[in-house]
C-alpha cells in the first residue's frame, strides 16, 4: 500500500477509526468476503490534517491470494474468521505496511450479525416499496488502480 498524499495511519487513528466506524467497516468487509473470497480491508488516509477525525480515509478491499502480499499475511488472512473477525493492512507514518487481524470486541455486533441484520433491512425495505436508504456514514464508491477492487471512503467527522 502506499499513497501519495496521505501521511500514513498511528495505531491511535487506527483504533479511533475502529471505535468511530465499526459497524460500516465490519459490514464493508463480510460483503467483500461474500463477493470476492478471504482478503484484507486496507485503509489509505488521504488527507495531511492533524487529527484522523478531520481527514478522509479509502476503504478498500484486496482478495487473497496464495503467498500475497508476503508470508505472515497470507496466513493470517488463510487463518481468520470472516464472521468475527476482520484483517486489515494499512502505511504507518514510518512507511512500514502492518496487517493485524481484530477480533469484535465484547459489546460490538460481528460483521456477519451486521450483514444479516442489513439484509434483512433492505428486504423489508423493498418489500414496502421504498427503494431510498440513508447510510448512517458518508460514503462513497471509486476504484483504487493498485488493487483493481472497489473501495469506501468514510468520512470520519
Amino acid at each position: 500500500i502506499q499513497t501519495e498524499t496521505g501521511r500514513g495511519i498511528t495505531n491511535e487513528d487506527f483504533d479511533i477509526i475502529l471505535q468511530s466506524c465499526w459497524e460500516q467497516v465490519a459490514l464493508f468487509a463480510f460483503e467483500q468476503y461474500k463477493t470476492n473470497g478471504r482478503g484484507a480491508v486496507f485503509l489509505d488516509r488521504q488527507g495531511c490534517a492533524s487529527e484522523i477525525l478531520n481527514d478522509q480515509v479509502d476503504l478498500g478491499y484486496s482478495a487473497y491470494e496464495p503467498g500475497r502480499p508476503d508470508p505472515d499475511a497470507a496466513r493470517m488472512i488463510e487463518a481468520y474468521d470472516p464472521a468475527w473477525e476482520i484483517v486489515f493492512q494499512y502505511l504507518r507514518p514510518d512507511g512500514q505496511v502492518r496487517t493485524t487481524r481484530i477480533r469484535t470486541a465484547s459489546g460490538n455486533r460481528h460483521p456477519w450479525r451486521i450483514y444479516l441484520f442489513e439484509r434483512m433491512l433492505q428486504d423489508e425495505t423493498e418489500e414496502e416499496g421504498n427503494h431510498e436508504t440513508k447510510p448512517s456514514c458518508t460514503m462513497r464508491y471509486s476504484a483504487f488502480p493498485f488493487f483493481d477492487q472497489f473501495a469506501l471512503a468514510l468520512w470520519l467527522r
